[in-house]
Parts: C-alpha cells; structure tokens; sequence
C-alpha cells in the first residue's frame, strides 16, 4: 500500500504551516528536522502535505500545485486570503471550469477551483 505525500519546499514551515492548516483544514501531525508534516482530520480523507525547509527563496512558477475545490469559490478566494493568501488572478474560465490563482504567504500558487 502506498501513501501520497505532497511535499512544499518553503523557508518557513512554521508560519506556512499555521496557514496550510487553516487552508486545507488539516491538523499538525508532527515536526522532525526540517520538516512539518499536516494531515487531514481523523474523519477526513487526503493527502498529507509535508512542508520542507529549504535555504532558497522560491523562484520562479510551480511546476505542479494544489487546487481546492469548492462549490462557492468567491466565498473561499475570500477566506484563504484573510488566511494570508494572496490573489494572484482573475477569475479565469475554460471548458465549463472556474477557477483563481492564489498564493500562500511564501509565494507557492495554489488554485480554487469549482467542484
């Protein structure tokens, strides 16, 4: 059996952590080293998120990032960024999808998308 584990390289998994857990509504499963690992609620289903330190500033685009989908994406656009995301993008629409670019306090992008 295997595990999927997304891992965020970041300078702070301290302050990203206190955001991705909000965000995600995930809970701190634990730190060693430089790693802050996150996982879902005990009644919840996902992948865990592991958040890495890492001595570089991000730079340049993600290539792969997280989308969160949710049936009101103005409403959760909202709330991710009285987390401290930053809006990125307008509203962006292609083949029936919805969706803006954001970003967590570090800069990585992310999407919320329509269900």
């Amino acid at each position: 059996m295997s595990t999927l584990v997304f891992v965020l390289d970041c300078q702070d998994p301290e302050v990203l952590a206190l955001f991705w857990t909000k965000a995600l509504r995930y809970w701190r499963v634990g730190t060693v080293g430089p790693y802050v690992q996150l996982g879902p609620l005990a009644e919840e289903q996902g992948p865990e998120l592991l958040l890495q330190r890492v001595p570089e500033a991000k730079a340049g685009k993600n290539r792969m990032h997280l989308d969160i989908r949710t049936k009101d994406i103005e409403e959760e656009v909202e709330r991710l960024c009285e987390l401290g995301a930053t809006l990125r993008s307008d509203k962006v629409e292609e083949d029936g999808v919805e969706w803006f670019v954001l970003a967590d306090p570090e800069g990585n992008e992310f999407c919320v998308v329509t269900e």
